[in-house]
C-alpha cells in the first residue's frame, strides 16, 4: 500500500498514507488507529493521531507514520552513486559503475517497500528448504 500510495498523482504525505491504511485496514483486527473501527476497543489513550498499531506475533508494536513516505521513496543511492561516479579516485569509480551518466537508468529505483518485500521473499524460500530441527 506504501508503494501505491508513493505512485499515486498528486500531493503524497504521511498524512495521506495513513488515511489509506485507516481505510483499508480499519476492519482487520490486528490494526488499530484512532480512525480506525478497532478504535473503540482502545481503553488507553496512549495512541497518537499520527500513529497505528499492529498486534503482531510478540505483541503491539506501534508505528508512528511520519517520515514513511519520504524514507520509501529515498532517492539517495542514485545521487550517491553518481557523485561517487564523478570522483577523481579510479577505485571509487569502480565501486559505483551505475553512477557512469552512459550507464543512467532513468526507471524509477526500487523504494524501500518494495526491497523488504524482495527480502522476505529471498528468506522464506530459503527457509523453505531447510528441515528444521529442535533441541530441548
Amino acid at each position: 500500500m506504501l508503494d501505491e500510495e508513493c505512485l499515486r498523482p498528486g500531493t503524497v504525505t504521511d498524512e495521506t498514507f495513513l488515511d489509506k491504511l485507516n481505510t483499508v485496514c480499519a476492519e482487520h483486527q490486528h490494526f488499530e488507529s484512532r480512525q480506525s473501527k478497532n478504535s473503540k476497543f482502545l481503553t488507553d489513550h496512549s495512541l497518537p493521531h499520527n500513529c497505528f498499531r499492529i498486534q503482531h506475533y510478540a505483541g503491539k508494536v506501534l508505528y508512528r507514520a511520519e517520515g514513511f513516505v519520504d524514507k520509501n521513496n529515498d532517492l539517495l543511492y542514485r545521487d550517491l552513486s553518481q557523485a561517487m561516479y564523478k570522483a577523481n579516485h579510479s577505485l571509487i569509480k569502480i565501486l559505483f559503475p551505475e553512477g557512469n551518466p552512459a550507464k543512467v537508468n532513468l526507471k524509477r529505483p526500487p523504494t524501500a517497500g518494495f526491497q523488504f518485500r524482495a527480502s522476505v521473499g529471498t528468506l522464506m524460500k530459503n527457509l523453505l528448504t531447510k528441515n528444521p530441527n529442535y533441541i530441548r
